[in-house]
C-alpha cells in the first residue's frame, strides 16, 4: 500500500525515477523479535529450548516423543511448528522429573573468605560483559598466559587481574581443593553479582566448568 501511494504522488512528476522496495519476510519478521536469553522467562521450558537449532528440536521430538515430521512437508522446517508440537508433547507426557544433586563441600574458611571479597569487589562502571546474560554484574577474569602474548587484548586482561587479584587467587584456591588438577587447567574465571539463569548455548565457553553460589537467595 507505501509503494503503490509513493508512485501516484511521486512518479506522475518524476519519469525518470523509479521507486524499490523492499517487504520483509514472515522469517525475518520472527528473527528480528527473537528474544535475547537474558529477556526470557527462565522458569518456562520454552525459553530453556529456544537456545537449541530447529533441527535439533526436530530431533528431540523423534527421540523423545517417537514423532518423526514429515520432511517432505513445510512445517518440518517451520521453527515455530517444530516448537508448539514439542511443547505439546511434553504437556501430554506431564511434568518433567525434578533431579536433584549434591555438589562437593567446600571448607567454610575459604567460603567465608570469598563471601567477603565479593562484598568488596568494586564492580567495573562499563556495560556488563555478557549483555545477553541476565545479571547485575558479570565480569571475565582471564588466567595468566591464556591470551596472546603482549597483545592489546591480554595487556587488558592482565590489568583486569592485577586489580582483582585477591578475589582470583581465594577463587583458585577454593576450586583447588575440590579439584587440583582443574584448577591448574581452567583459562578464566566468570564472576557474578545477582546473576539469574538464562537458558543458552555458550559460543566461547566450549569446556566443563565448576559453578559456586554464595550469598542469600530469595
Amino acid at each position: 500500500a507505501a509503494l503503490d501511494s509513493l508512485n501516484e504522488v511521486i512518479i506522475p512528476n518524476n519519469s525518470q525515477l523509479e521507486i524499490q522496495c523492499t517487504i520483509s519476510s514472515q522469517e525475518e519478521d520472527s528473527a528480528a523479535k527473537k528474544l535475547s536469553a537474558c529477556d526470557r522467562d527462565a522458569t518456562l521450558l520454552q525459553s530453556q529450548l529456544e537456545p537449541l537449532s530447529t533441527p535439533q528440536l526436530a530431533k528431540r521430538l523423534e527421540r523423545t516423543f517417537g514423532v518423526l515430521l514429515d520432511k517432505e512437508t513445510e512445517q518440518a522446517y517451520n521453527r515455530d511448528y517444530v516448537m508448539a508440537t514439542l511443547l505439546e508433547c511434553y504437556k501430554k507426557h506431564g511434568p518433567r522429573e525434578i533431579r536433584k544433586e549434591k555438589g562437593i563441600p567446600v571448607s567454610k574458611h575459604r567460603l567465608d573468605a570469598l563471601m567477603q571479597e565479593l562484598n568488596a569487589v568494586n564492580w567495573p562502571h562499563t556495560t556488563r560483559e555478557r549483555p545477553k546474560i541476565k545479571a547485575e554484574h558479570y565480569m571475565i577474569i582471564q588466567k595468566p598466559g591464556s591470551g596472546v602474548e603482549d597483545s592489546v587484548r591480554t595487556k587488558k586482561e592482565t590489568a583486569k587481574l592485577i586489580k582483582y587479584k585477591k578475589l582470583f587467587d581465594l577463587a583458585v584456591d577454593t576450586l583447588a581443593e575440590v579439584d587440583p588438577v582443574f584448577a591448574e587447567r581452567f583459562t578464566a574465571l566468570a564472576v557474578t553479582h545477582n546473576f539469574v539463569g538464562s537458558p543458552h548455548i555458550d559460543t566461547l565457553n566450549v569446556g566443563p566448568f565448576y559453578g559456586l553460589s554464595l550469598g542469600e537467595f530469595s
